[in-house]
């Protein structure tokens, strides 16, 4: 039964040309479209004309995890290492809670004063990945070893830092070679690279970090295969959800089009998400705009969402406002089912049609800096 059969169907210039008779005078153009800072064109109606000549079958490609039906991420939590007793009870609290990963941060640390085995008593890294950030990853990585004799999953990196110490990042992926789910070279924006409004210019600017790292390393003897499964993405999220949604979608095609263009290589792209946190007195607004930023993360394909704790409870405690957090995925993923389906956003016109320019606009600016190779 064709539920549209007694419809005519209606072309995207018949729809204008009604739009046109509606507004009464006004220009179409100026009333209806518009454009971001960036260029990027919004229009009031999109239909299957709007991916003609586009490469949407190249972009959905890129969104497949394995092969799969159906697409999973990891739900991450940060925990800033202060002592092991502490630490080690946020650990079994958020696994509890529905966690399935970590992003431990011994910045304010002194290795040498904690004892990483018991900070990770009640962690196997082979079955939840845990995320290191701290000031020597070589040391750090080398008293990991010590105890662990399996393959980890998650990854480790330097703390933001101007300038890069490759052999000591070629050191540090020679350490975990035997773990190859281990990434040990991460591609961020710190925060004075970083612009909300310019989604094409961070994606510019993480690209080229991530073809100067393939330069360096492979310059240091490194095979490209090594290197590409090494290399993890992250990515701020905030609130401009379908210019978010699209901008993942767009990293990831633009990525694996560029290696396998200069290197004949099929790879796929690793994204860690972090919900920008919102600025707001109101504990609700904080929560609805972590849910609005985390649905635009699934929907465009994270491998990792880290979600900003809801903190602006002041009356309740830490644990809650982490339970609060991890809720939200838990949510998408069991109740909304956005886990359902490897690409959700595929096919969606507009969407489409928002990755196809996201990703000329960058591949356009990487050639004006001579990055692409």
């Amino acid at each position: 039964m064709n539920l549209f059969a007694d419809f005519e169907k209606l072309s995207k210039q018949a729809w204008k040309n009604q739009a046109i008779t509606d507004l009464k005078g006004k220009n179409f153009e100026e009333s209806l479209t518009s454009k971001t800072i960036e260029g990027l064109l919004v229009n009031p109606y999109f239909d299957a004309s709007d991916l003609e000549n586009k490469f949407e079958s190249g972009i959905q490609d890129a969104q497949q995890v394995d092969s799969q039906a159906k697409r999973t991420w990891l739900l991450e939590e940060r925990i800033v290492v202060e002592k092991n007793k502490d630490t080690q009870v946020l650990i079994q609290k958020a696994i509890e809670g529905g966690a399935n990963s970590f992003d431990l941060v011994f910045s304010e640390s002194k290795i040498s004063e904690i004892d990483i085995q018991k900070t990770l008593k009640n962690v196997k890294l082979n079955e939840t990945p845990c995320f290191f950030e701290v000031d020597n990853p070589v040391l750090f990585t080398n008293a990991l070893l010590k105890f662990i004799n399996y393959q980890m999953k998650g990854g480790i990196w330097f703390n933001d830092n101007e300038t890069i110490d490759w052999p000591k990042v070629a050191n540090l992926i020679e350490l975990t070679k035997n773990s190859p789910k281990f990434r040990c070279i991460t591609i961020r924006l710190n925060d004075s690279e970083f612009e909300t409004s310019k989604p094409i210019q961070n994606l510019a600017l993480l690209v080229q970090k991530a073809i100067i790292a393939i330069d360096e390393l492979s310059e240091l003897g490194l095979d490209i295969k090594i290197i590409l499964e090494n290399i993890q993405f992250e990515l701020k999220i905030g609130q401009d959800f379908f210019t978010e949604i699209a901008s993942i979608r767009a990293l990831k095609y633009l990525f694996s089009e560029i290696i396998l263009q200069n290197y004949q290589l099929q790879t796929s792209v690793f994204v860690r998400c972090k919900t920008d946190k919102r600025i707001d007195d109101l504990p609700n607004h904080q929560l609805i705009a972590a849910t609005y930023a985390s649905t635009a993360a699934i929907l465009g394909g994270c491998d990792v969402l880290q979600i900003s704790v809801i903190d602006k409870y002041s009356h309740q405690s830490d644990e809650f406002a982490r339970r609060i957090s991890r809720n939200i995925s838990l949510i998408l993923e069991q109740e909304s089912f956005l886990s359902a389906t490897t690409d959700p956003a595929a096919g969606s016109y507009f969407i489409e049609n928002l990755t196809f320019q996201i990703s000329q606009k960058v591949l356009e600016k990487l050639q004006e800096i001579d990055r692409v190779p």
